[in-house]
């Protein structure tokens, strides 16, 4: 079934689609293990491990609240800062699908790949959650854990 708008009217002048946001809630489905099925391919992550569902919890507590993201911003990007706030960060499962969801006043180029990145490195044991604490804290993009597949990321909404 295909979106449907539900409401449309004349923008004030000056508006801007990305910069007029004041927030953004992102959706990112993921399927763990060995195996995933064909089917979702297209619109759902895979990781071939199975996650440890407390220390994807945790990591996922990081980044909430108001604080620089430098170290998950790629390159080429052209903010004026990195700081963001992060009013929502859940993961959850069903089985073996983790479901991410991080809501923010805004986001950095990859951001969100890179959120669901460290996830998966605190979740298979490859970081650990003061690992990717003092990460965040450096700034350094070359101390985060890789950027997850773009498959499986979906942006639910924006509110102006």
């Amino acid at each position: 079934m295909a979106p449907e708008a539900r409401a449309a009217a004349h923008a004030e002048d000056g508006f801007h689609a990305r910069r007029s946001a004041r927030a953004k809630l992102y959706r990112y489905v993921l399927d763990t293990g060995p195996v995933q099925l064909p089917t979702r391919r297209r619109h759902a992550g895979h990781v071939p491990w199975i996650l440890d569902t407390a220390a994807v919890a945790a990591a996922a507590a990081l980044f909430k609240g108001r604080q620089d993201f430098a170290a998950l911003a790629s390159s080429g990007g052209s903010v004026k800062t990195t700081i963001r706030t992060v009013t929502r960060s859940e993961a959850t499962f069903d089985g073996p699908t983790l479901t991410y969801e991080v809501e923010a006043d805004g986001f950095l180029r990859k951001m969100v790949r890179s959120m669901v990145g460290g996830l998966i490195a605190a979740g298979r044991g490859a970081a650990g959650v003061e690992d990717l604490r003092r990460a965040l804290a450096a700034g350094d993009r070359r101390a985060w854990p890789a950027p997850a597949d773009a498959r499986g990321l979906t942006l639910v909404r924006v509110e102006y």
